[in-house]
């Protein structure tokens, strides 16, 4: 199953990436090369906020944002054979460059030996890639465009090489918080990747300004030896001058978040999703693809509830979110919580 997982995985990346790129009308910004300064966001999550260090205890990324004119032309066919061309002329694209760090434990700090009830250790380093098309969807009721489609591609390392445990030791020696014993259990080295394509929706658009609340639906799927799944979910939001992007910033995830701030207005929202996953593989817990290591039994079905709120004013967001997550493999006792904080800000 996991060989046939990067089989499918392999094949699909080719065809993506060599797929012919639709014809498209010329705009008004076509030939122009300047590369802007990017949009920078910071995403933090950890599970210290909920009062617990277990399981997904840690996740760090940081993402650049590029506008359509800030991206090589490689890169822009790549990304027209992933969504659509209105008859009008182009809508904006945008690019994404990242990287991050998550880590997993089980719940005992204490043991050195394997504790094979629980979960693995691993860790998880990667740099990540994403191509974002605005577009009108065939199921629109008029000609604005309210379709985001996204594709990343994630390739990093799981196991000792991804410095897990040389992360979480520092912090927990600053924090003067017990380190765990058991990392010489973790998942052993292996290259990881997973290719993900996501459509979000705006089903409901908020004012230009003034209260009003949004709804965005999402459906996607990621294949990879790290993770292969298909999700589905929607958010919303209630606030003062919500911006027009495609969602509150929640847990960390295959696809990038999108954050657009285009003008100086402050504004603030509350938001609160729910997205489920059936879950065909999942490295940090079905172990190793081709060496042997720890390993427990997944649960197929996953979901999550975040909720939070974000302040934005001009140039700068942040945002706090609660995320809870129901168990993922059996004999965990109870779900997961943990708060994730994001900060961004343009140049």
């Amino acid at each position: 199953m996991r060989v046939l997982i990067l089989l499918i995985t392999a094949i699909l990346t080719v065809l993506a990436f060599s797929a012919q790129a639709e014809p498209e009308k010329a705009s008004a910004d076509e030939g122009t090369t300047t590369w802007l300064p990017p949009l920078l966001t910071l995403q933090w999550e950890n599970d210290m906020f909920a009062g617990t260090d277990r399981h997904y205890t840690n996740g760090l990324r940081l993402t650049a944002l590029f506008a359509r004119t800030n991206t090589p032309t490689t890169l822009e066919e790549a990304l027209q054979s992933f969504s659509h061309i209105d008859e009008g002329g182009r809508q904006p694209q945008w690019f994404t460059l990242g990287f991050g760090q998550d880590m997993f434990t089980p719940g005992d700090k204490k043991t050195e030996t394997l504790i094979e009830g629980d979960r693995p250790y691993a860790g998880w380093l990667y740099l990540s890639a994403s191509l974002h098309k605005l577009s009108t969807c065939s199921s629109s009721s008029d000609k604005n465009p309210d379709c985001l489609d996204s594709v990343e591609a994630n390739v990093g390392i799981v196991g000792p090489s991804a410095y897990g445990k040389e992360t979480q030791d520092l912090v927990h020696k600053a924090r003067g918080i017990t380190r765990f014993q058991g990392w010489q259990n973790q998942l052993k080295n292996e290259p990881g990747f997973v290719m993900t394509w996501e459509r979000k929706k705006r089903w409901i658009s908020p004012p230009k300004t003034g209260w009003g609340y949004d709804f965005i639906p999402n459906i996607g799927v990621s294949l990879g030896n790290v993770r292969s799944q298909i999700n589905a979910g929607g958010s919303m939001r209630f606030g003062y001058n919500i911006p027009r992007d495609f969602g509150a910033p929640s847990a960390i995830k295959p696809v990038a978040n999108l954050p657009l701030l285009q003008d100086n207005r402050l504004g603030g929202y509350f938001f609160i999703g729910a997205e489920g996953r059936y879950v065909a593989h999942n490295i940090f817990l079905d172990g190793n693809t081709f060496a042997a290591s720890h390993s427990v039994t997944r649960k197929p079905w996953v979901y999550d509830i975040p909720l939070g709120f974000v302040i934005t004013k001009g140039p700068y967001r942040l945002g706090l979110a609660r995320i809870y997550r129901s168990r993922e493999f059996k004999g965990q006792d109870k779900g997961a919580k943990f708060s994730s904080i994001s900060a961004t800000v343009k140049f």
